[in-house]
């Protein structure tokens, strides 16, 4: 694990997200330094219950404030922390699948300033998509020999929260 997590942990402990599938867990590393939480895929959802995950996928959850300083853990804090690895783990299912998809697309990590109301106030994933990969441009008739796009071309898709009782992600989908 040392490769997914480095060197230096003292403990780690691993969490399922409800609502999420099987084969995803948040995990929190503790070492000399303080607490890291991440979002974790393992090959196998036995993995955890074995007590030896195999992990395929360690992602960092961004757990500090617009100052770059880490929040007391709170349930607050720990309430943004579940909501941001709700966002890595859609945003990270998504971006493979409009890969495997070969939809053109960007995924960034844009900062927001400290009045965010945002599920962090640091920042957190967006997504942009061509629209044009993903509903093909209307094309000349007589009909309409100069058909117009009806949509934008770059759509940006932000997250906005979890609803863990019924395991649905909200996005919110912007023309630009």
């Amino acid at each position: 694990m040392r490769e997914h997590f480095g060197n230096g942990v003292v403990r780690k402990i691993f969490f399922r997200g409800i609502g999420w599938g099987d084969q995803w867990a948040i995990a929190a590393t503790i070492n000399l330094g303080g607490e890291m939480w991440w979002i974790v895929e393992l090959f196998s959802s036995s993995d955890l219950e074995s007590g030896r995950p195999s992990i395929k996928t360690a992602v960092k959850v961004p757990t500090e404030d617009w100052r770059n300083q880490p929040p007391p853990i709170t349930a607050a804090s720990l309430h943004k922390i579940d909501q941001a690895s709700a966002a890595i783990v859609s945003f990270y299912t998504m971006s493979r699948e409009l890969h495997h998809l070969k939809i053109r697309y960007a995924l960034r990590n844009e900062s927001r300033g400290p009045k965010s109301n945002g599920v962090l106030s640091s920042g957190g994933p967006v997504l942009y998509i061509r629209f044009s990969d993903l509903v093909p441009t209307p094309q000349p008739s007589d009909l309409t020999p100069n058909p117009r796009p009806w949509a934008c071309e770059k759509l940006q898709l932000t997250h906005h929260g979890f609803e863990s009782s019924h395991g649905k992600v909200i996005h919110v989908v912007k023309g630009m």
